[in-house]
């Protein structure tokens, strides 16, 4: 319990509206002066209610009442109280009763407070963990993004394969295409790396402009590429990879031209396709195209070579 705690005090408001306060009550009401003082010093929150106090001087019932009302006072600090004032003994007199509600009240500011602190403390978790959230997909995102090319990187095409893989299952025609830059290390060797990164983005560029929106094109690995074309039947993705051969073939050439470069190095790509089939698992997809590709740089690079369904997994 606090110092000079006190639970109820009861004094009276007299004719002229005086009062003199209990010696206990002067602390926590923060009176300094002794003798009797005027309504307005005491309970100033009895100010404005003068018609109600008048009504009460009259001997009428009832009481005006104020609910917890604050002070602070040196020694004390903050107390809280409840005003109740009715009418008094004698007639034109008020009697005065302060409950102390100090402990009641502090608690309940500490609740309210805990509560407040605990909404503010919620809110800046789920503000963290929406942040959290974005960046987390922000990163998920770059996992799966090429940084060099921008476009999706090895882990994403996998995915992607997958799913066409199982779609053939179901009868929906999709072709495998892996796109590989001739000679690129010679050109590496030659005109260096940043150079060799240059004609990448191009033709990662070349590669994305030359398909549908439909379609899917990857960086699978150092200057290989993979693009799956969906709902296409063998004959018109042979068409496909053609002309892509020959866009990329005329953007790199137009570059080295334009560069200097020798033309016969690094601008022309070679190309394996697979259809893919009913019973075909995701690693013989990409083992038939990645020979089909290898075969077209066997037999001299710029060109396209077709899987052979005879060719063992």
């Amino acid at each position: 319990m606090r110092a000079n705690a006190w639970r109820t005090v009861r004094f009276v408001i007299f004719r002229n509206g005086t009062i003199e306060v209990p010696q206990q009550a002067r602390g926590p009401l923060g009176l300094v002066a002794e003798g009797e003082l005027q309504v307005e010093d005491v309970l100033p929150e009895l100010v404005g209610r003068e018609d109600e106090l008048t009504a009460l001087r009259a001997g009428g019932s009832g009481a005006v009442e104020v609910h917890c009302a604050e002070r602070t006072s040196p020694g004390m600090g903050r107390s809280f109280f409840d005003i109740r004032v009715t009418s008094g003994l004698r007639r034109g007199e008020l009697e005065v009763e302060l409950i102390d509600i100090s402990q009641l009240a502090i608690n309940l500011e500490c609740r309210s407070q805990a509560y407040l602190d605990l909404v503010q403390n919620q809110a800046r978790l789920e503000q963290e963990i929406s942040e959290l959230r974005v960046k987390g997909e922000v990163l998920e995102a770059a996992a799966l993004v090429d940084s060099l090319t921008t476009l999706p990187n090895r882990r994403d095409a996998q995915e992607r394969i997958r799913i066409a893989v199982e779609g053939a299952q179901k009868g929906w025609s999709s072709c495998l295409l892996f796109v590989d830059l001739d000679r690129f290390k010679a050109f590496n060797d030659r005109h260096g790396h940043p150079a060799g990164d240059r004609r990448l983005v191009l033709l990662a560029k070349a590669l994305r402009m030359g398909i549908r929106p439909l379609d899917f094109v990857a960086r699978w690995g150092g200057e290989e590429f993979v693009i799956l074309l969906s709902r296409i039947e063998q004959e018109r993705a042979l068409k496909v990879a053609l002309r892509l051969r020959r866009t990329v073939s005329l953007v790199l050439g137009r570059d080295s031209r334009e560069l200097g470069y020798d033309r016969a190095v690094g601008s022309t790509i070679s190309l394996g396709l697979c259809p893919l089939e009913p019973g075909m698992t995701s690693a013989q997809a990409l083992s038939r195209a990645d020979k089909a590709l290898y075969s077209a740089k066997d037999r001299g690079r710029n060109r396209i070579e077709l899987a052979s369904p005879d060719v063992a997994d």
